[in-house]
């Protein structure tokens, strides 16, 4: 009621209708997670206030990018059977991985390697499933991460082209300023390493073998690493990228809470993640372009032929 009041009562009706239109688009079919080794897979985290967002932005990424990678979500908080039911109906080979799931599998697997810190951050930052549960779960050779609130309007060429020739660094969308919980001074006098600045990992494709835990065990000795559980999956992605090789995707990936789809120099954006609390430019702006585009229209888009079914 507090956010309603706050967002205002016709606005919500009015982002709750245009968020359900994604729910009459057809299904992606993906390959499924499999045990072998593969190129790249997909992991969003997601939870009951936010997954018709994912939704957007998961079939806004597989339809620009025309790759069928597979898909893992992560339950980040409280995610009902239906909304968990609706994610495996629109991706029928996706792997929708409950808390009580990835707490059986990955916990074990932390105590039998003795990676006790991870173990306690993991249960101090809801941020690190998306981290440390595709280390353990995952045997893709690189890992593909996003955020719900992330829209893409053009085939993401870098993205893919890292894959295909398997770019020996990590790359990330480039955030405003420092959000992290180790300054770039503190790194360099603590561990001897010169902080990529401006990480972002709400976008991030990073190396599976480039995040071992013991690096991160290492890590989480410091304990300023903890000191904002929001930040800690970030700053551990900063400090990891910066020993074994990160950098920025270009500005054609945006990070930003005000208007605009395009770069400064005016190149079309390639993906724009609306960070924040109540987000109205990922409604108004992204939303609404992708339904300008035709992303919705049965022919050229992922909408349904027929008059589908309005849930």
């Amino acid at each position: 009621m507090r956010r309603l009041q706050t967002i205002g009562f016709l606005e919500s009706f009015q982002r709750w209708r245009i968020l359900r239109r994604i729910l009459q688009t057809r299904p992606i079919h993906t390959q499924p997670v499999s045990e072998k080794p593969g190129a790249c897979e997909v992991h969003i985290l997601t939870w009951d206030g936010d997954w018709r967002m994912a939704l957007w932005a998961a079939k806004s990424f597989y339809h620009f990018a025309g790759i069928d990678w597979p898909l893992v979500w992560h339950e980040g908080g409280s995610l009902r059977h239906a909304a968990r039911a609706e994610l495996g109906r629109h991706f029928p080979q996706s792997l929708v991985l409950t808390q009580d799931e990835a707490d059986n599998l990955v916990e074990g697997e932390l105590k039998r390697g003795g990676f006790l810190r991870c173990l306690e951050a993991r249960r101090r930052s809801f941020m690190l499933l998306k981290m440390i549960d595709c280390l353990v779960l995952s045997r893709a050779e690189r890992l593909l991460q996003l955020d719900s609130d992330i829209l893409f309007f053009d085939r993401p060429e870098e993205i893919l082209s890292a894959v295909a020739a398997r770019t020996p660094v990590n790359l990330f969308n480039r955030d405003g300023k420092n959000w992290y919980t180790v300054s770039p001074q503190a790194a360099k006098k603590r561990y001897g390493i010169t902080l990529i600045e401006k990480i972002n990992a709400g976008l991030g494709l990073v190396r599976r073998e480039s995040l071992p835990l013991a690096m991160l065990e290492e890590f989480l000795a410091d304990p300023d690493i903890l000191a904002d559980p929001w930040l800690t999956e970030q700053t551990l992605q900063a400090l990891c990228a910066s020993k074994v090789g990160g950098k920025h995707l270009p500005d054609t990936y945006l990070v930003s809470m005000e208007p605009g789809l395009a770069t400064a120099d005016g190149r079309p954006l390639v993906a724009k993640h609306y960070p924040g609390f109540y987000r109205p430019y990922f409604y108004w702006e992204g939303l609404t372009n992708l339904i300008r585009q035709g992303f919705l229209d049965p022919a050229g888009g992922i909408g349904e032929r027929g008059p589908g079914l309005f849930r």
